[in-house]
């Protein structure tokens, strides 16, 4: 992609300084509190000293705050440590759901906003309105990926005098995900909040222009110190021995015995997945059978299932992440064999466990799960046992928890020994932090910690839940069910369903239709599609006769259906560097109409790319000047070979291409010389700034099609017409277009 579709990052101390001063003296603030629930951004609670807090951000960084309770459970100081010989208090009342009320040391009062995480506002100067929704859209086209937001995440402030005014979208824990200023009813400035990990504790701020509305977007990206990094490691294989994969291609592999883990690459084509070790020559290659909310499901070379899991998804199921982290310290612990028999020491010469074990598993530092004679039992590393070898099955689970099997039948067991779910089911996975699947006479349920009956195994399948509801399968037929296995879309009734984050599930004809239904399974968008697919949040892609459009969940249309190809972010085949240029271009789509392409942004409207600026033509583009007064220009990376009359992308067979030949005209007009010399019909456009006819056609060469665009013009004494075919194979058609159109625009006649 070249530069003429990045946004211009850049950096500007006065833009800054006067956006923040703004938005600082006149705006609500934004206070985050470790206590309010299901808030899982920030984890302050362990951040702050493993003390419950809350600061202004806007004026204080972690290493800066102190919290304490001086006046009991129901008060909360906060108080930023002396910069430059000033501190700054703030008093929260702590009630239900976190701080109700922020009182600044001047004693000036703040409320907090009802629905949100935080936000505390000036009830003196300020009031609280419905969001206009003429701001509203403005602002959600600028946030393309919160477009299906519903009115309740949508909020504005109003000052009493009527000369100040704040808009807010919040994402579902009520945390700010964009805050604009408003003059005179109109959008002036805006920012967006990007909630990411990151180890230096510290959130940035980036200024972008954005090309397709004119405006400047300054991004505030709010990171906090984290135990573990989970936005640069997003993947791990679990246990003593594990990989971390990075998103931009990096590996690490730990075996918890070296110093420094052992760097390579990771690259994913499809659903193969290869890793390739810095000290190995050939790479290790796995197959995702599934891609799951957690992770993936994987199958090594030699047939074994793994699960890779995502390192954020393990920092929301604690208990998870703590079994991992057992595993990972006691890979230490090493299995030898003495005489047939196997024991365990400590990586040196010093034993742990005697070797009079057919086998020994470490789980933890100090617990080893011990094997004789086909029967199960856990043991502490100093030799005393916990509990007996007689378990058919045992499985540390950690947090002093285990998964025992004896008759065939298996329950939860406590480190003390209570019994916590009885030995009553065939089979018992644990699903969280809360619950296990249980099966019994091969149907499927769920139980709680204590063994408490959620959800009765009588079920083929149960999917993951996806908030209180899930798919589940009876006698081969799917439906969905809320969390207490009640039907919510009863079995059999769609021949295909998909769930969609939270708003509802993509329903699949016998007929092989598509349409979409809400989460109480009432019909949203007839099934009339043949294809319809989840976009980007609260958006849906739909095709009709190969042609398509934009639909919101809500059912409402928001582009037609007359796009040759729609791609966003949220399809998986999509690259990282068109993720990147939608970001920057805050589009929601990159759209193909026969040989168009263009945005769309989050009210369906299509926007043209924009076109290189100066600076990046001199910086990124060379210019060459052909005959008859044809100038063309054309990225860096590419090849003019005037030999052959062809510039073209320099890479693989079938990238995009320009050849250009020069025809008599024979003293004809350009329509005249047209109707002469071509059989098909041609549309009008301009070649150079110049009248000209073009058609589109494709061509199958060998195993691909080809895209081709012909444009006619005439030189400027009217003697030659000017032949450009733009071309690219087809499969690379999304990918190589905008390099064509930009050839084109770049074309000049001397």
């Amino acid at each position: 992609m070249s530069n003429s579709l990045r946004a211009a990052l850049f950096t500007a101390a006065f833009f800054h300084l006067s956006f923040a001063g703004i938005l600082a003296q006149a705006a609500p603030q934004w206070l985050y509190s470790a206590d309010v629930p299901g808030v899982q951004a920030y984890w302050l609670a362990r951040t702050v000293t493993e003390q419950t807090g809350a600061w202004h951000f806007e004026q204080a960084t972690l290493s800066e705050v102190l919290c304490s309770r001086p006046d009991g459970a129901d008060k909360l100081q906060v108080t930023r440590m002396p910069v430059y010989g000033a501190t700054q208090k703030w008093a929260l009342e702590m009630g239900e759901g976190g701080a109700k009320q922020a009182r600044l040391s001047t004693g000036q009062p703040w409320d907090r906003v009802p629905g949100t995480a935080g936000l505390f506002y000036d009830a003196s100067a300020l009031r609280l309105i419905t969001a206009p929704s003429a701001v509203m859209d403005s602002l959600l086209t600028l946030m393309p990926g919160f477009a299906g937001m519903p009115e309740a995440r949508r909020l504005s402030l109003v000052s009493t005098d009527g000369q100040r005014a704040f808009a807010y979208l919040l994402n579902a824990e009520g945390w700010p995900v964009a805050e604009a200023w408003l003059h005179e009813g109109k959008l002036a400035a805006w920012r967006t909040y990007d909630y990411r990990w990151d180890k230096s504790g510290h959130w940035d701020r980036q200024l972008v222009h954005n090309r397709l509305s004119g405006q400047q977007q300054l991004i505030e990206r709010r990171t906090v110190q984290a135990a573990e990094d989970a936005s640069d490691w997003m993947a791990v294989q679990g246990g003593a021995e594990y990989w971390l994969l990075a998103e931009n291609g990096h590996a690490r592999y730990w075996d918890g015995r070296s110093e420094q883990p052992t760097t390579g690459r990771w690259q994913l084509k499809g659903e193969m997945l290869s890793i390739q070790r810095a000290d190995q020559r050939e790479p290790l290659a796995y197959q995702v059978q599934s891609r799951q909310p957690w992770g993936w499901q994987v199958a090594a070379a030699d047939g074994t299932q793994e699960d890779w899991v995502w390192l954020n998804a393990l920092e929301k199921v604690p208990r998870k992440l703590r079994r991992w982290r057992d595993a990972a310290n006691a890979a230490h612990l090493q299995a030898f064999t003495e005489k047939g028999w196997t024991g365990l020491h400590d990586g040196g010469s010093r034993v742990v466990l005697p070797a009079q074990y057919d086998d020994v598993e470490p789980v933890h530092p100090r617990l080893a799960l011990v094997k004789l004679e086909e029967r199960y039992g856990l043991v502490q590393t100093d030799g005393k046992a916990l509990f007996p070898i007689y378990f058919e099955k045992l499985e540390y689970l950690g947090d002093s928890l285990l998964l025992a099997q004896r008759n065939r039948r298996q329950g939860i067991l406590h480190l003390s020994g209570d019994t916590l779910v009885p030995f009553a089911y065939e089979r018992l996975t644990p699903r969280d932090d809360y619950s296990y699947w249980a099966y019994e006479s091969g149907k499927m349920g769920m139980v709680d910690t204590r063994g408490g009956m959620l959800i009765k195994p009588a079920f083929d399948l149960i999917y993951l839940f996806h908030g209180d509801q899930a798919m589940a399968k009876v006698d081969g037929q799917t439906g969905v069910m809320d969390a207490k296995g009640q039907w919510v879309v009863s079995p059999g009734k769609y021949a295909g369903l998909i769930p969609v984050d939270l708003d509802g599930y993509l329903v699949r004809t016998p007929d092989n239709n598509w349409g979409f239904i809400n989460r109480e399974g009432q019909l949203v968008i007839e099934p009339v599609y043949g294809h319809l697919r989840a976009l980007a949040k609260g958006v849906l892609v739909g095709q009709q006769e190969g042609r398509f459009g934009l639909l919101r969940t809500t059912g409402e249309r928001l582009a037609p259906l007359t796009y040759r190809m729609l791609k966003g972010c949220g399809d998986y085949t999509t690259t990282q560097e068109l993720c990147q240029v939608l970001s920057e271009n805050n589009a929601l789509a990159q759209f193909v109409s026969d040989d168009r392409f263009g945005y769309l942004d989050a009210r369906g409207q299509a926007h043209p790319p924009v076109l290189p600026s100066p600076a990046e033509l001199e910086a990124d583009y060379l210019a060459d000047t052909v005959e008859y007064g044809l100038v063309l220009t054309y990225p860096k990376g590419w090849q003019l070979e005037r030999s052959i009359q062809k510039l073209y992308k320099q890479g693989d067979y079938g990238q995009s291409r320009v050849v250009y030949e020069f025809l008599p005209a024979n003293g004809q007009t350009l329509e005249g010389w047209v109707g002469a010399n071509l059989e098909k019909a041609t549309a009008a456009t301009t070649l150079g700034g110049q009248p000209a006819r073009t058609y589109t056609e494709r061509e199958r060469v060998r195993y691909y099609d080809f895209f081709r665009k012909h444009i006619y013009g005439l030189s400027e004494d009217g003697q030659t017409v000017i032949h450009l075919e733009l071309s690219c194979k087809d499969a690379n058609f999304l990918e190589s277009i905008p390099d064509l159109y930009e050839i084109e625009q770049l074309v000049r006649l001397m």
